[in-house]
């Protein structure tokens, strides 16, 4: 029975596991794989009221779609929205939903992860807007709109090619509407539930989102397989 082991190699994966626990490795630079930039400094405030509500009223959806010509990790989405009439710190969680999509329309739910927090709500500019139509609840007036950012925590694959629709929505006491801002850059397709009825807006506008990955270190995969090499070996001569 071998009872010697090589001082080497323990000392190799005592380094080893030491700096996988202390967090050498350093993760990639974030890279957007995906952009529909805002309208907003060009065109003004404009955007698909998108929230559900903490006292009782319908939740409104939209949805916009977007395809990669890469596989890709998602794991953060940024976004711009207003309120209408003018406001702050009013979300209280957002829900991030990936769905398949199903002859040019969202279909089955992919991926979903509800965020809590105000989403890092962060003052862009101030412009009039008038809502069509206007309501009560939304009249004319100066509104303030901000840009969001959320990191997924579990990241959503992406296939190369493939179309997906992107849902963002956050809770909110109503009033105010909250609305997520026209963006450029896409197919000029969204898709808005309202009240139950589901319509599909053909060369209207884009929504406006980036998606954002986080790679992983290149060299840390390679250390990983070295590290389960070494165990491999020290296992056959324990």
């Amino acid at each position: 029975m071998k009872t010697n082991k090589s001082p080497c190699r323990l000392y190799l994966l005592a380094v080893a596991t030491s700096l996988i626990f202390s967090h050498t490795f350093v993760l990639g630079a974030p890279i957007v794989v995906y952009d529909q930039p805002s309208v907003f400094d060009s065109l003004g405030v404009g955007g698909l009221t998108a929230a559900a509500s903490t006292n009782g009223f319908s939740p409104t959806d939209a949805f916009d779609n977007f395809s990669l010509p890469d596989a890709a990790e998602i794991s953060r989405v940024e976004w711009q929205g207003f309120y209408a009439p003018d406001n702050a710190n009013k979300v209280q969680d957002v829900a991030i939903r990936f769905f398949e999509d199903d002859s040019g329309m969202p279909g089955s739910l992919l991926f979903e992860n509800i965020v809590v927090g105000g989403a890092g709500e962060n003052l862009v500019g101030v412009k009039f807007f008038t809502p069509d139509p206007p309501t009560p609840n939304a009249p004319p007036g100066d509104v303030s709109v901000y840009d969001y950012g959320v990191d997924l925590g579990t990241s959503f694959l992406t296939q190369a090619g493939e179309t997906y629709w992107l849902q963002i929505q956050p809770t909110v006491d109503f009033p105010p509407f909250w609305a997520w801002h026209f963006g450029s850059g896409g197919d000029l397709l969204t898709v808005q539930d309202f009240e139950g009825v589901r319509t599909l807006n053909p060369g209207t506008s884009d929504l406006a989102f980036k998606l954002v990955s986080v790679p992983l270190p290149a060299a840390l995969p390679m250390f990983i397989l070295s590290l389960v090499s070494l165990i491999r070996i020290e296992r056959k001569n324990a």
